[in-house]
């Protein structure tokens, strides 16, 4: 237990100088999501298309992406040589998967075909960069003094018709950049005499200028790939540019807000003296939104689709049944009914959304026309990011009042954090100290709620060479310790969307130095006899202090408050850039990502178990793990990791799992009441594995955590050949004393029931288990055999 292996001194302090950072051991409120009883349950139609999304969702292919099969249309169409040369290229890889062992195969392109698209590739790029920009200049050509309000309208409408969750997917289009496009150009277009009509043609042909802009830039960023495709920077670029070319939140709404609050603690009353609301007046005109788009839009469309069938005589099934009269009718009831059901005049804010303080947020979160710097480059800030609202004139023209509209929904929704962040740092002096403090606060009380009985401090300091250093943070349970050191800064939109150079700039001012502290802290852990730890920078005696001794493992977390764009998982990538050491595997996560994981495994031995499995698997060289959601569903599914590197060989390439994102969207649409109900996420293991683990937890033998988090290194496969081969194994123990089968990785070793305590701890059971990363240990009993312990070394060598 935790109150056996540490040491805990409280301070006794007299009269205390002011410290320059508080300690903290307090947990915030309790953030583990649950489902709202009072959310009412979704209805058959609901279901019905619940369930039509998942099936849609759940095996995305390159032949059925429906997203990228738009830019391959777009390629055909495109004239340009380099466009047409990658569909060629394209095609042809799709066309030559085979089926292999139950596995699909792709054939990759013959090398004169990578270097003819190398060759178009590199003069290409002064070609693209200028198409790209030349259709920015059209598209700001076309918004210029058109009526903003029922072209911003048609926008969120076009790009949000279908309901996103917190992830790109193949088979999705990512069209917020086209909104964003719109927006920023008028947030900052000086305002006409008079604005034009808005009339649907002119909507879909600006729609179809912001899509011509994001193309050029998908086609610039494959070009960028082929040009440099030596660099370590190159395959990221492709990948950055083809994923956050929209900004789009990355997070889940209730972890967001948890955040959000987590950052505003303590701060309310300043925020309210200065802004006149605060984070939950923020949350509740969110929600207010959102619910009133969600009750009023449905009822319009229908609307417009009836006038638009009794007009024409004409019932289709679907808009894309419909006659080109029929779309355009639709359209125009569209377009007209729009700015009523999203926009809100100024005067009946207070009234509309039940809160007196809503014409506050909107008029400081708010852009009026040509009050943003100019836009010129997708690259650059834009303006709805930090302020998410536009006041613009009433659909009646500009006798009416003016009013407001959300055009970046996701900023009071999945980005709640980073719009809160934003806020504070105009308003809190010295806010990144107070923003560094906030997001370690809340990432330890994630890590104390899902270990319960732990230990954790925020900012203590330890004792080196060179005087007293502060970490961020340090947590004890059982025989694991837990060193953090987070890094709380945003990344800026130039680096996000594929700004290689700023991107790997803001990477070393954020992993770096924070790497370096982790390794410090790990090294000042586990050579410590003991290691102290003091609240603050002149205290005498030590608030807690670590047997280094007797550490099993300890684990090393760099927290952030966004995803850094998901390089998390590529420590490799990293390692190439020069951002981290080769032999550093620190565990660098979001913070909202954090929130799913340990939303996901509640229990200590899930969750360490997942560290486990996380630094041994972080860097391999020929696994691409998107981000942190697709490690924890590797982890969630035991997948056999070993076995199917195997199959691939040392040098044939590179394995990616498709996406399991869509069962955590499930999950959290359920739980905020707009989804059906789905069986809780879990560890796909066998019964004898849970049960094994279930009574280590419960009764606590001394290792139990050890052996309890070495199970959940079994794969599934493993795990099942177990079953399968306990009988056979336990017959020829009889004979021999031990029996063991072994797949050069994962070894089952069975052994006689007489003496077995001693038989376990016997140097020939050691020797055998020495030679493999996981080793299962069983009892044979009469005609049974029993799971004893699972042994897990992580130095193995591979067989």
């Amino acid at each position: 237990m935790a109150s056996s292996r540490w040491v805990v001194a409280s301070s006794t302090m007299g009269k205390r100088r002011r410290e320059p950072r508080k300690s903290s051991s307090a947990t915030p409120p309790r953030i583990v999501s649950q489902r709202d009883p009072r959310l009412p349950e979704p209805t058959p139609d609901q279901i019905i298309e619940a369930k039509r999304s998942r099936r849609n969702r759940e095996s995305p292919t390159f032949a059925t992406a429906k997203g990228f099969d738009d830019y391959l249309e777009w390629f055909a169409a495109s004239s340009d040589p380099f466009a047409e040369a990658f569909l060629a290229s394209h095609v042809q890889s799709r066309d030559a998967v085979i089926a292999q062992d139950g596995r699909e195969e792709v054939r990759p392109l013959p090398p004169e075909k990578v270097e003819k698209l190398r060759s178009l590739a590199t003069t290409s790029i002064q070609r693209l960069t200028d198409k790209q920009q030349a259709a920015m200049d059209q598209l700001r050509s076309l918004v210029d003094g058109l009526d903003p309000l029922p072209l911003i309208c048609g926008m969120i409408f076009a790009t949000r018709a279908e309901r996103w969750s917190s992830y790109f997917e193949p088979d999705t289009m990512p069209r917020d950049l086209d909104l964003e496009l719109v927006v920023s150009i008028v947030a900052s277009s000086p305002i006409p005499e008079s604005w034009r009509p808005c009339q649907v043609d002119d909507w879909r042909t600006v729609s179809e200028a912001a899509k011509e802009v994001r193309m050029w830039a998908y086609t610039l960023s494959l070009a960028y790939d082929y040009a440099n495709e030596s660099s370590p920077e190159s395959t990221f670029r492709r990948e950055m540019l083809q994923r956050w070319l929209a900004y789009r939140g990355d997070a889940y709404t209730p972890h967001a807000t948890s955040l959000a609050e987590s950052l505003a603690q303590g701060k309310e009353q300043t925020l309210l003296d200065r802004c006149g609301y605060g984070v939950d007046d923020l949350i509740r005109l969110g929600s207010r939104i959102t619910n009133r788009w969600n009750q009023r839009l449905t009822p319009a469309l229908a609307a417009a689709w009836d006038a638009a069938a009794k007009v024409l005589d004409e019932a289709p099934s679907s808009i894309g049944a419909a006659s080109d009269d029929f779309k355009h009718l639709w359209y125009e009831g569209v377009l007209t009914a729009l700015p009523w059901v999203m926009g809100t005049p100024l005067g009946a804010l207070g009234a509309d959304t039940d809160n007196d303080r809503a014409r506050a947020m909107v008029e400081d979160l708010g852009w009026r026309p040509g009050e943003a710097p100019a836009f010129t480059s997708v690259f650059v800030d834009v303006p709805q990011r930090t302020k998410p609202f536009m006041i613009l004139p009433s659909p009646r023209g500009k006798a009416g009042p003016d009013v407001a509209l959300l055009v970046h929904p996701a900023a009071l929704t999945t980005d709640l954090h980073l719009t809160v962040e934003s806020l504070l740092s105009k308003k809190i002096k010295n806010w990144e100290r107070a923003r560094a403090d906030a997001v370690d606060a809340h990432v330890l009380g994630l890590l104390k709620e899902a270990l319960p009985g732990s230990v954790g401090y925020s900012q203590v300091f330890i004792e080196l060479a060179k005087g007293r250093a502060e970490i961020d943070g340090i947590l004890l349970y059982e025989d694991i310790v837990i060193v953090m050191e987070g890094k709380g800064a945003p990344l800026k939109t130039a680096a996000r969307r594929g700004g290689v150079n700023q991107y790997i700039t803001q990477l070393k001012l954020l992993i770096s130095e924070g790497s370096s502290q982790l390794d410090r802290d790990y090294h000042y852990v586990m050579n410590g006899l003991p290691a102290k730890f003091y609240k603050t920078a002149n205290s005498s005696r030590p608030l807690i202090e670590v047997d280094g001794s007797k550490v099993r493992r300890c684990y090393q977390l760099l927290p952030t408050l966004d995803g850094l764009a998901d390089i998390g998982t590529r420590v490799r990538r990293l390692n190439d850039w020069g951002v981290l050491d080769a032999r550093c595997r620190p565990w660098i996560v979001g913070a909202t990502h954090l929130n799913v994981v340990t939303d996901t495994l509640r229990r200590p031995a899930e969750l360490l178990g997942y560290l486990e499995f996380r630094e041994r698997w972080v860097g391999h060289p020929q696994l691409v793990i998107l981000d942190e959601l697709e490690m924890l569903a590797l982890y969630l599914y035991q997948v056999d990791l070993d076995q199917r590197l195997t199959m691939l060989g040392p040098n044939s390439g590179s394995i990616m799992h498709m996406p399991h994102q869509y069962e955590f969207d499930e999950q959290y649409a359920y739980l905020e009441g707009r989804g059906i109900s789905v069986p809780p996420l879990r560890i796909k293991t066998t019964a004898r594995v849970r049960r094994f683990v279930d009574e280590l937890q419960r009764t606590r033998p001394d290792g139990w955590l050890a052996s309890a988090t070495a199970a959940f290194q079994i794969p599934i496969t493993v795990a099942t050949a177990l079953d399968l081969m306990q009988s056979t194994l336990a017959r020829e123990a009889k004979v021999d004393g031990i029996a063991t089968w072994s797949d050069g990785t994962h070894a089952i070793i069975v052994i006689r029931s007489h003496d077995s305590a001693r038989t376990i701890s016997s140097r020939r059971l050691q020797q055998a288990a020495a030679r493999y990363v996981v080793s299962i240990v069983l009892e044979q009993k009469g005609g049974r055999t029993h799971l004893k312990q699972v042994i897990y070394n992580g130095s193995a060598p591979k067989n």
